[in-house]
């Protein structure tokens, strides 16, 4: 699994594909202009030419619109919302009401794997023995 730095460098290729500069993108995501130019650099983000973004493997643009707008938002990719722990790793993007295309940031909770799994197993309908019932689409 990537790390922050890697979620970070999709944040700014999308923000650079939008037309903003490295000073601009810097001061969205509260570091330095040396920041945004060392993860164009590790990433491969090559020069600041205008295009549409790539979207990582197992990613969609939904996943993409929400992180960008939690990071823009300033809250912290490895710090669980529900339980409060502090992780080494990226944590899941929670929408609250389900709904993928609701980007609004009150719609959106960060949770590691454990509370997210939580999350959605609580929702989930039971049988008369309490036991979980599969789901099929």
């Amino acid at each position: 699994m990537p790390g922050p730095s890697y979620y970070r460098a999709m944040v700014v290729k999308n923000l650079k594909a939008q037309g903003l500069n490295q000073k601009q993108i810097a001061a969205i995501l509260g570091c330095t202009r040396a920041n945004v130019t060392y993860l164009s650099r590790k990433y491969g983000l090559g020069d600041w030419p205008i295009g549409r973004p790539a979207i990582p493997d197992g990613w969609n643009n939904q996943r993409l619109i929400a992180t960008t707008v939690v990071v823009i938002a300033g809250r912290d990719l490895t710090y669980c919302e529900r339980c409060q722990q502090q992780f080494k790793e990226e944590l899941h993007i929670h929408h609250v009401d389900e709904d993928r295309r609701n980007n609004d940031i009150s719609n959106l909770k960060v949770l590691c794997n454990s509370c997210h799994h939580i999350e959605h197993i609580v929702k989930r309908k039971r049988d008369s023995k309490g036991r979980l019932l599969n789901v099929t689409g």
